[in-house]
């Protein structure tokens, strides 16, 4: 099988048309995904790729630490974190969302961030500096929002700026 990064819905039906001939299965194709950046699921691109039988991996699900609750106002994201660019006080507002979402399933944040992207049929690559961040994020197993609960992240609508690096690698 193969598997591709960041391809557009057009380059990745043209890539799976592509294998199909020759026998071989488009595994995934891995996107920049999360609840800041919900565009390859509105644009369709995921649906696309379910079709196909093609695994989306959503990589950043926790938008470089924007939805682990630990940044504000007063404790800023650090420079040079260039994906999903948006202003944190943005975010807050969802951040709040979320806390009070964890509180109900008695989770972290971080949890509710990445249990969203599966609920949404893609698979999370969401990194862990140690110990405590890699239980974090297994808790966003064995249970499932509530579509009360997607509604009201969704809610929270932040269009992140189309920064240079979105525009590198992000393809429409």
């Amino acid at each position: 099988t193969v598997g591709v990064s960041n391809y557009s819905t057009n380059e990745m039906i043209k890539m799976y048309d592509c294998l199909q001939k020759h026998g071989i299965q488009l595994a995934s194709n891995q996107v920049e995904y999360s609840l800041l950046r919900r565009s390859p699921e509105t644009s369709g691109h995921i649906a696309e790729c379910h079709k196909r039988g093609v695994a989306v991996l959503g990589y950043s699900p926790l938008a470089m630490g924007r939805l682990t609750g630990k940044y504000s106002k007063t404790n800023p994201v650090p420079s040079g974190r260039h994906f999903s660019n948006v202003n944190i006080d943005e975010v807050e507002p969802l951040l709040e969302t979320m806390r009070v979402i964890a509180d109900k399933h008695n989770v972290s944040v971080s949890s509710v961030a990445l249990n969203y992207v599966i609920c949404k049929g893609v698979i999370p690559l969401g990194g862990a500096r140690d110990a405590k961040q890699a239980e974090q994020n297994a808790g966003a197993l064995g249970w499932r929002l509530t579509n009360e609960e997607i509604t009201e992240l969704e809610s929270h609508t932040i269009a992140p700026s189309g920064g240079f690096w979105n525009r590198i690698w992000q393809h429409a």
